[in-house]
């Protein structure tokens, strides 16, 4: 029989064990102007400008007003602060979490490889 001591010992435990950070790359916290295209879960085209929450070189994370379903591929342009540069690239979404009725979805995207 397992004691509810025990019990709490094991969530606590869970708990710890999901904050272990398992990303490849390291991500660095920086906010630069990204434009997201793509198709949201209700199948409609947008266009939607933001700002990044954090990247790295094989992803990025930030908010959208919109819903998107995971497996999406979205075309993404990132714009260097300060300068007329751009990076242009397509991103599969990953993650999609926070998406409360009336407030922004945060969003994961793994860039797709250049074909």
């Amino acid at each position: 029989m397992i004691s509810k001591t025990d019990q709490q010992a094991g969530a606590y435990l869970k708990q710890l064990l999901s904050c272990v950070e398992r990303r490849k790359r390291k991500r660095l916290q920086l906010k630069v102007p990204i434009k997201v295209k793509g198709s949201d879960a209700n199948g409609n085209r947008f266009e939607e400008q933001t700002e990044t929450l954090n990247i790295s070189s094989s992803g990025v994370a930030f908010f959208l007003r919109r819903r998107i379903r995971v497996s999406s591929l979205l075309d993404l342009t990132l714009t260097q602060p300060n300068s007329p540069e751009s990076f242009n690239t397509k991103g599969r979404v990953v993650r999609v979490e926070d998406c409360a009725a009336g407030h922004a979805c945060k969003l994961g995207v793994k860039f797709e490889p250049k074909s």
